[in-house]
């Protein structure tokens, strides 16, 4: 197993955080941005849209080497991701842990990164992390991931604002 993918009992936002940003200097780079004058927020939440396959695969490799690790087998275990294509960067605000334990979140989540995170308990996994930044139309905003991953029950993933564009929550429940 890779070094960079090991749990050593706490997790660390270098640990947790995959993908490359999407900035306003990477787009700079980019051929088809060059010679543009003004990059819009838009502009990198898609091109963070169209990279996300390469985050995507860097965060399921990375939630796979979570699931092999050393737990308690009775536990119930969700690993989960938060890929941020907004435009901009999203920060931690708040979690809650309504049922089992979460690990810390990484502070900031850029354009164009996943943020990858386990919760386990032993009667399900129920929890919720609040992030902050700012819309499309330039406003203050908080997205709120919820999950519910019970023992006999279904499992349930709500999002809010409902018009969350660009920001994904992706569950690997186990």
């Amino acid at each position: 197993m890779n070094n960079t993918h090991v749990f050593v009992g706490y997790y660390t936002m270098e640990l947790m955080v995959l993908g490359n940003p999407i900035t306003e200097d990477t787009m700079k780079g980019m051929p088809e941005y060059r010679n543009k004058t003004t990059i819009t927020r838009t502009d990198k939440a898609h091109k963070a849209l169209i990279k996300k396959n390469v985050a995507e695969a860097q965060a399921f490799e990375y939630m796979e080497n979570l699931k092999m690790e050393e737990c308690d087998c009775d536990a119930v275990i969700t690993l989960g991701s938060i890929y941020n294509a907004t435009g901009g960067t999203i920060t931690y605000s708040v979690k809650h842990d309504f049922s089992g334990k979460l690990g810390t979140y990484p502070v900031k989540i850029e354009n164009g990164q996943f943020a990858v995170f386990k919760q386990t308990g032993k009667d399900g996994s129920c929890g919720a992390v609040v992030y902050w930044g700012t819309n499309k139309n330039g406003k203050a905003c908080d997205w709120m991931f919820s999950w519910s991953h019970p023992t006999n029950e279904d499992d349930k993933v709500h999002t809010l604002p409902r018009y969350f564009e660009f920001v994904l929550l992706v569950l690997l429940l186990v």
